[in-house]
């Protein structure tokens, strides 16, 4: 039995690894790979359609990865490649020119999605039993960047909400410590382990086999029509050649 965490998709192919836009990702993919247990379960690139709330103006997004574990919850995490900065207009760039989405709103985002998406899932699934409270939380990776020296990163954002090149060698710490992350100022965070039927839940959004092949009776059903099709072209000769 594999001692490495359960990734989706289990691999990547050569000509996704070769598109540079997704080297930090992929970099992340790997790490993960090798450097987590087998308790934790890794999406990666997992879209998500707004069919819920008419009131948010964004439709669609993606979560660079989403990290389950049975009793510690979930963490959605966005993956910025490149030396990142902020502004002091709140502006976010990678490699000081390119210009990119804040990374702490956009996992936010994808975090508030997906908790909706999973209570209404659990609510479907096992409607009699109590909705649970898991642990949902947001953060940014940046495994181009280095760790600040000044850990002030102004109002709303703090430095353990993210993580850095240097953390990738000892990346199951980070996430352990991601898992036990609580804002300053609170005091606890109680919250429901998700459980195998939490777990149930994301793997039904994301871990699922699609086969569109047509049952045995619509392919009878098919071929029937294709018998009836030839007769009726037979018949239309027969007529032709009978005048």
């Amino acid at each position: 039995m594999s001692s490495n965490c359960q990734m989706v998709p289990s691999f990547l192919d050569q000509d996704y690894r070769e598109n540079a836009k997704s080297r930090a990702e992929i970099k992340l993919y790997d790490a993960f790979s090798s450097k987590l247990s087998k308790d934790f379960y890794v999406y990666y690139s997992q879209w998500w359609f707004n069919t819920l709330d008419p009131s948010i103006r964004q439709q669609d997004g993606e979560a660079d990865f989403i990290i389950v574990h049975q009793d510690l919850g979930a963490i959605f995490i966005e993956v910025k490649g490149g030396i990142i900065t902020r502004d002091d207009d709140g502006r976010w760039y990678s490699n000081k020119t390119n210009k990119i989405q804040d990374p702490i709103m956009q996992s936010r985002n994808c975090k508030y999605h997906f908790r909706r998406k999973f209570q209404k899932r659990y609510k479907e699934k096992f409607g009699n039993k109590r909705l649970i409270s898991p642990y949902f939380a947001h953060f940014a990776f940046f495994p181009d960047s280095e760790k600040p020296m000044n850990k002030d990163l102004g109002e709303g954002l703090e430095i353990e909400q993210f993580g850095f090149k240097s953390d990738i060698e000892d990346l199951a710490k980070r996430i352990y410590d991601f898992f036990l992350y609580k804002p300053t100022g609170i005091e606890t965070n109680q919250h429901d382990k998700l459980g195998e039927e939490g777990l149930e839940i994301f793997e039904d959004m994301f871990h699922k086999a699609l086969d569109f092949t047509p049952k045995l009776s619509q392919r009878i059903k098919a071929n029937a029509m294709k018998i009836d099709e030839l007769t009726s072209e037979q018949k239309n000769l027969q007529n032709q050649f009978s005048h």
